[in-house]
This record gives structure tokens, sequence and C-alpha cells, in this order.
């Protein structure tokens, strides 16, 4: 009877301790998966926090280098836009010297591209380019009954010009020819002071693209009571130079050469640039 007793005691306890060893490893499996559930999202957390911290240091540095590439390059421009105004006034610096010192050249280059002869059955002259597409400004008496005018430019191209409208007071003609050209702009004559350097560019007796020089003599010069007022100069005027322009030294009309007084040296006319424009946009106009 103890020993069953005891027996009974003995599997009582057995059974205990087993069911607390299943008990104890199932708590322990949970208590494992839960740390284990924990420090996986602990650091998924850390990889995330991280991930972000390098997104973040990349998007900075990447703004960082926009913004020092965008200092550079302004500083670039800067540089750039500098030294092209420093060689600007360089050029134009030489430009002066050259004119100071009589030399003529780095404007007449400009300027030839926008000069013209005229050659007609009546006889031979000048002529200014006034537009890019081909309108010219010449002296109606250059043109005065042609049958044919024939224009050559500088690059000895040949074109027929249509004669479009004239003044014949004024003595100024306006042409026409096709193609795109360099024009020549003009000054404001109304500014013109006595003494002023200029040169004559035309076609003196036929020879082509010649250039003679001078100065200002006087401005609003009347010679005749149905000539407007025009600038005297001492540039010699020969035939042939009638309708091309006289260029101030920034390389603009300042008038076309009209005529020379025959018997006197030195002693030449020009209608005023600010007259002859009026006359040529009036006519233009009516062309378009």
């Amino acid at each position: 009877m103890a020993e069953n007793k005891s027996m009974k005691i003995f599997m009582i306890i057995l059974g205990l301790v087993i069911i607390g060893t299943i008990a104890g490893e199932i708590y322990l499996g949970y208590a494992i998966k839960k740390e284990n559930a924990e420090l996986k999202e602990s650091l998924q957390q850390n990889i995330d926090a991280n991930t972000e911290l390098t997104r973040n240091l990349i998007t900075s540095a990447q703004e960082d280098f926009q913004k020092k590439i965008e200092t550079i390059a302004s500083a670039v421009e800067e540089i750039e836009s500098e030294s092209k105004s420093r060689l600007s006034d360089l050029e134009e610096e030489v430009k002066n010297v050259n004119i100071k010192s009589g030399d003529f050249s780095a404007i007449l280059e400009d300027v030839f591209p926008g000069v013209v002869n005229i050659a007609t059955d009546q006889g031979r002259g000048s002529g200014a380019i006034i537009t890019d597409d081909g309108y010219i400004v010449t002296n109606y008496h250059v043109i005065k009954d042609a049958q044919i005018i024939q224009i050559v430019d500088y690059n000895k191209r040949i074109y027929i010009a249509i004669p479009i409208g004239a003044h014949v007071q004024y003595d100024v003609a306006v042409l026409k020819i096709n193609g795109s050209f360099n024009e020549l702009q003009f000054a404001d004559s109304s500014k013109i002071k006595v003494g002023e350097r200029v040169v004559a560019v035309g076609n003196p007796a036929g020879l082509g693209f010649s250039v003679t020089e001078g100065i200002i003599s006087q401005v609003e010069r009347v010679i005749s009571r149905n000539d407007p007022p025009m600038l005297q100069t001492d540039v010699p005027i020969n035939p042939g130079n009638s309708g091309g322009p006289l260029i101030n030294t920034k390389g603009n009309i300042v008038g076309i050469n009209r005529l020379k007084i025959e018997g006197y040296e030195s002693l030449g006319f020009a209608i005023p640039s600010n007259l002859v424009k009026l006359v040529a946009e009036e006519i233009i106009q009516r062309d378009i």
C-alpha cells in the first residue's frame, strides 16, 4: 500500500517535471522568437535610419556640388564677359589710336562692304547701302535719265538696280538690288562740329573703291537758293565720288558727297545725313 502511494507521488512529480520542462521549452521558444523579432525590428530600424542618413548625405553632397558648379560657372561667365568687355575696349582704343595717327584702316574694313560703284549709260558714281535687303542711297544726278543702272559691290558682284524714287531738289535718289548686304548706319549730322575728321569713299574716275581724307570745314553751308544747307569739307571729291558716303571716325554716314566747286581746291559739299535719311526713309516707305 505504501509502495503504491509512493509510486503515485513519483508519477505526479515526474508529470510535473515533464510539464514544467515542456512549458519551459515553450516559453523559451516564445521568448527567443520574441527577442529575434525585436532584434530584427531594431536592425531594420537601424538600416532604415542609416539609409535615410545616407540619402540625406548624398542629397546634401549633390546640392553642395551643384552650388559649387553654379558658382564656378557664374565666375567663368563673369570672367568671359569681363574679358570680352576688355577686348572690346582694347579694340576701340586701338581704333582711336589709329584714327589719331591717321590710320582709318580698321574702320574702313567695315565700311567698304556697304559702299557700291554705280555705272550707267550716262556716267559713273557711287552709293551707300542703307538696309540689309539692298536699298541704296545716291545722288539723283548720278542716275538721271539712265536707261540701265549697274551696281558693283566690294566683292565685285554685279547687280542691275531698280530706281525706287528720288527727291530732285535735294539731289537724293534711292535704288534697290536683291540680296543680303552689310548696311551702313547714319550718324546724327546735327551733332557734327567743324574740324571733325572724315573720309570720302567712292568711285573717282571709275577707279573703284578709293578713299580720300579731310575735315568738316563748315556746317549748314548754303551755296544756292534752291539747295538745302550742306556740309562743307576739304576732302577731295572727284567725278565718280558723287553719291558716295562721307564717313566719320565711327564708320557712320555723316553725309552723301554731292559736288565740288570747280577751279578751287579742297572745296567739296555733302548732303547732311539727317536730310538724306529722312528723304530715303520716305521713299522706301512708299515702296514697301
